[in-house]
Order: structure tokens, then sequence, then C-alpha cells
């Protein structure tokens, strides 16, 4: 498969890892198009198997419904540490991948024709200064509202740091239902609000990967989950059996959970590999304190 497109997302920075579930390339190369404009192309190996395809084909259970969703927010936590922003999450984009050897599917990330990166969070701050230099994909109504309502202006900025996680909300309720509630509804992010969110209720999920879902999708973007957090929490909800700390010692107990899971993993290492990688996404990703405010809010939300 070759994907062509002006690539503004560092390739470098996309094909250097493997486990965080992107596509690896095989090879680039440039390109002259019409007008003399140049293409970068990427050649990538080639995927029978979409994860819309997936959904289609296969009802997911409890367990694998999980894990295919800790996959797609570690994908999008690790582009969010990149500041790299994808633009264009969806079923269609995750590719799935031979699972002979695997209890679970394993998920790539592809298409990235429309990613866009400078290299640092103030680069996912876009200019918006007037109409006719307007850089946002032309279907608005899928993407953020904080992107889809921006407005033009001589020192408007169109933010999308935060604009993935969004995606991956609308893409987990995709997963949990089977089916795109969003555009079976109709639902429009320049006009949306909260109370549209499809229910979840009567979906026979755990309540935390439902409320996760549902606060990825908050319209302010300040009070949405990032992806780094709704990965961290789905990650607790996944492997830890129960709430690892006290009141009163928590940070040094949470240490300790760590250590156990960490040889937990190595002891994992010759089977359930899609597992074992998301271990691995988990501990070259996690930061302390972050990784603290996000178990005190799964605690929060287990009650």
């Amino acid at each position: 498969m070759v994907m062509k497109g002006v690539l503004q997302a560092s390739t470098q920075q996309i094909s250097n890892c493997n486990l965080a579930g992107v596509i690896g390339i095989d090879s680039v190369f440039t390109s002259l198009g019409m007008h003399l404009r140049q293409f970068i192309c990427l050649v990538t190996q080639r995927y029978e198997m979409s994860l819309k395809d997936y959904l289609r084909r296969y009802k997911l259970d409890m367990n694998t419904c999980m894990v295919v969703l800790a996959q797609i927010f570690e994908v999008v936590a690790y582009l969010e540490d990149q500041s790299v922003v994808h633009r264009a999450i969806s079923s269609e984009n995750f590719f799935v991948e031979s699972t002979n050897n695997n209890s679970y599917p394993h998920l790539l990330l592809g298409h990235f024709d429309n990613a866009h990166s400078t290299g640092n969070k103030n680069g996912l701050l876009i200019p918006f200064q007037h109409e006719t230099l307007d850089p946002r994909l032309s279907d608005l109504a899928c993407q953020a509202p904080e992107v889809s309502r921006a407005k033009p202006g001589k020192r408007a900025l169109i933010d999308y740091r935060k604009a993935d996680a969004w995606s991956a909300g609308i893409l987990a309720y995709e997963v949990l239902t089977g089916s795109n509630q969003f555009k079976e509804h109709k639902i429009d992010s320049r006009t949306f609000m909260e109370k549209e969110i499809p229910s979840l209720h009567l979906i026979p999920m755990p309540h935390v990967l439902k409320m996760i879902a549902r606060l990825l999708l908050s319209v302010n973007p300040s009070k949405r989950l990032s992806a780094n957090e709704a990965a961290d929490m789905l990650h607790f909800e996944i492997f830890a059996e129960s709430p690892l700390v006290s009141v009163t010692n928590q940070i040094p107990e949470l240490c300790s959970w760590l250590t156990a899971h960490s040889a937990e993993m190595l002891a994992r290492q010759q089977q359930d590999q899609v597992l074992v990688d998301l271990c691995r996404c988990f501990f070259r990703r996690i930061e302390p304190t972050n990784l603290f405010r996000s178990y005190k809010l799964w605690l929060l939300i287990k009650g």
C-alpha cells in the first residue's frame, strides 16, 4: 500500500515506534505531481482488514473490547506525546493484523495523509487568520468542537491538542456498540451538546470503560480526558483486579504494584503478545505525576 500526500508529521517520529501500534514504514521516496508539487510517498505493508471490517464481522466480548480500545488509546497517546495530530482517527484507518497466534486482534494505525506536527505541543495551535487560509479538513461535522467551531481572526488559533482524543471517543462508542453512533444520529460537532451523547446504559461493559468514552467527548477540551489519561485508566481496569493502594500510603503501594506488574509482563513474554505490547507501551510512556492523577480518577469513577 502506498500512501501519498504532503505529510506534515515527521516520518521519523511515526516510523520509530513499532510497539505503539503505528504502521511501519518500509521505505520513503518523493515524487512530483501536478503543478510540480512535491509529494512524500510512504511504502508500507498491505493489510486486508480494517477495524471497521472487523467490527462488522465479529461481535466483541468484554475483554476483547477493552484490549481493542486500550490499543487505540495507546496509539493516540503516543502521537499526543510526540506532538502529532493524526486528524483522521477512525475505524477505517486502523488495520487489524493477522491474529493467528494471538488471542486478541492486533491494531495498527495508518493513513497519515492529513497528519500535522511541528515537533512541539504549541505547534498544534494553528493560526487561523482568514477563512481563505482555513487549515481544517473538509468534513467539519466530525471534527472536535474546538476545531469545527473555530472562527478566523487576527490572533485566532485552532487548537488540535486534544482533537485526536475526541476522535478516539467517537471510535470508542463505535467499538462498544458495533456502529458509528454519531453518523447514525447525524450528530454535528459544530452544534453538538453533551446531552446528545448516545446512551451506553444498555451496553454490557464495565462502567469505567463507558465513562472513559463519555469523558473523551467533553465539548470543553480542558475538561476532556487526554489520550494518556484514557490509556492509563483503561490499563488499570484491565490489569489491576482491584484498587491498588490504601488511602494513607498511595504512592509507595502504587510503585509496588508497578514493580509486580512489570515482572508479570516479563513472565508473559511467550504468550499473549498483544497484552505484552500494551504493557511495554504503558511502561515506556508513563510519567509518575500524570499516572497518579489518572489512578485517582480511575478510583473515583470506580466508586
